[in-house]
């Protein structure tokens, strides 16, 4: 039995834009707790019966932060004598080509292709920013930065005896990942099941943009907020989705 959910990802995860509809939300604090308790890892934790939920997404954050992330919580939740076959892991994978970087001070910044202003007031870090894409990022590197980091945390979770689906946000990933089947070829050793629109037969790898958060609520028609994030119906649904796969994987697991 499942008590402990816990989730990472981006935007889409973290349920942006969940407070458009209550528009009595006014602190951040608020704000940032009404998103909690109706995005789709709360949603998908009320049907499994789950005991916590630990959201831990954050709009625009990067897989290197979400794979970074899960890794130190594990650790800490072994490390008190929990059980692992108690604790499902669930990553909402977000656009590769994201990155992050550690400053003097200790603290991590997000690295990406559109950073705004707003993101952040430091024109130190929005230099570094602009730096890193004109001149370091690769995305050769990327894609197998990319690949290494989830099929690294898949078998970890699994030496762990720990339950774990990953999906894709947004459709972004599989162009690029489409252009480089050399660096993709090591998903064909991950369980199919693991990874939401990801296939592998006859020694390719297929990837499916279709099978994204973002691009399943437009084509269902789901209500979107004004910077296209799912709103509560989306996150219900996507949770109901979401539960079909892992239930798939506990089956498994206990067969």
């Amino acid at each position: 039995m499942i008590d402990t959910i816990y989730a990472n990802g981006c935007s889409f995860t973290a349920g942006s834009e969940l407070e458009h509809e209550n528009q009595e939300l006014i602190s951040p604090v608020d704000i940032d707790t009404f998103r909690r308790e109706r995005s789709w890892p709360k949603c998908l934790g009320d049907r499994i019966g789950a005991v916590s939920v630990v959201n831990e997404a954050r709009g625009g954050g990067s897989n290197v932060r979400a794979v970074r992330m899960t890794y130190d919580f594990v650790a800490r939740y072994l490390s008190k004598g929990k059980d692992a076959s108690r604790l499902l892991v669930l990553i909402g994978i977000t656009d590769l080509v994201r990155n992050e970087f550690r400053t003097e001070q200790g603290a991590w910044e997000l690295l990406k292709p559109n950073l705004a202003a707003r993101s952040t007031k430091d024109r130190t870090v929005r230099k570094r920013n602009e730096l890193y894409y004109r001149t370091f990022f690769d995305a050769e590197q990327a894609v197998r930065l990319h690949v290494q980091q989830y099929a690294g945390l898949a078998g970890f979770l699994d030496v762990q005896g720990i339950c774990h689906h990953f999906h894709e946000a947004m459709p972004n990933n599989a162009p690029i990942l489409r252009e480089h089947t050399e660096a993709v070829s090591l998903l064909r050793l991950l369980d199919r099941h693991v990874w939401r629109g990801i296939t592998h037969e006859d020694m390719a790898v297929h990837f499916d943009g279709r099978e994204s958060f973002e691009s399943w609520s437009i084509a269902a028609g789901i209500p979107l907020g004004p910077g296209g994030h799912p709103l509560t119906e989306g996150h219900y649904r996507w949770a109901e989705k979401l539960h079909e796969n892992v239930r798939a994987l506990l089956r498994r697991r206990q067969s």
